[in-house]
């Protein structure tokens, strides 16, 4: 249930209540609805901390980007990376903002790996690793063509998702150890024909944990699996014909979308826990989260 606090920062609190879904043969279709209901924080939310962070030394502007971990709260408000502890307290900053090797001056992605006590940090040109204290620790120099759009952690290795928009990505995501050296790759089962143009969004790879397992959910997908081993889907996502799929984005060279964006759901966060599935979504000009129980 670690994950649940999070929930408030996360997800706007207009939520839809869906039945427990049915099983299809080893996975489970969860039907997408924008009906919505009042449901208790208390049916689904173990426990709300408060936690008030000490802002004497550093100022935050906003919090874009927050990774908690055992210990800590790593948290980026679009200009610097800031490390708490759990009580709030203020310890340091992580890496230096500009354009020298060391640093970075724009922040892609960022994601904390805690078996090895790193901070990985994607910039345009590569990604550039520190040490929980905020000392440089590595950085990494990726050829144009394996770009980062957003790091996920997997044990002491890192996901690096590439972006999909353009169609011709050859893989989803590829994967590096703890050296920045490339162990492995999910190849890209989405295709598609290069358009003159067709809309993408900043993110649409989601991925959550639950317990040790990782799950993913990939652009154009409508299914939610666990990675690792044989990949396989534990959810699929029954959209009707409101889905935002590869026909939608390139029809009409992407003018469709322009006069018809409302009609699609655009999912914009994944959230699970042991007990629950949540899943919020932009539709008819609103955000709604589905909660699901399973």
């Amino acid at each position: 249930m670690k994950n649940l606090p999070l929930i408030c920062l996360l997800f706007p609190l207009l939520i839809c209540s869906c039945e427990e879904s049915k099983p299809s043969n080893e996975f489970k279709v969860i039907p997408i609805s924008d009906k919505q209901e009042e449901l208790k924080a208390s049916e689904f939310i173990a426990d709300i901390q408060y936690i008030p962070l000490e802002t004497d030394s550093v100022f935050l502007s906003d919090i874009k980007i927050m990774c908690p971990t055992r210990d800590d709260f790593f948290i980026f408000d679009g200009e610097q990376i800031a490390r708490f502890n759990k009580a709030g307290r203020f310890l340091n900053i992580v890496g230096k903002k500009g354009k020298g090797p060391q640093e970075f001056s724009y922040v892609k992605s960022f994601t904390v790996s805690e078996p090895t006590k790193t901070v990985w940090v994607a910039k345009p040109e590569g990604i550039v690793i520190y040490k929980y204290d905020g000392s440089f620790h590595q950085n990494i120099i990726l050829p144009a063509k394996k770009q980062v759009s957003s790091l996920q952690a997997y044990g002491d290795k890192m996901l690096c998702l590439q972006s999909n928009a353009s169609g011709q990505s050859p893989v989803s995501w590829y994967c590096l150890d703890k050296d920045g050296n490339e162990v492995g790759s999910r190849p890209n089962h989405f295709r598609f024909n290069t358009v003159k143009w067709n809309w993408a969004f900043f993110k649409e790879h989601f991925f959550y944990t639950t317990g040790n397992n990782l799950y993913c959910k990939e652009m154009n997908s409508d299914t939610i699996f666990r990675v690792g081993g044989r990949n396989e889907p534990v959810f699929v996502l029954d959209q009707q014909d409101r889905g935002f799929d590869i026909a939608t984005r390139t029809r009409d060279y992407g003018h469709y979308w322009m006069k018809n964006s409302g009609k699609h759901y655009v999912f914009k966060g994944i959230l699970g826990t042991d007990k629950y599935l949540f899943l919020n979504f932009y539709y008819q000009g609103k955000y709604t989260t589905n909660v699901y129980r399973y």
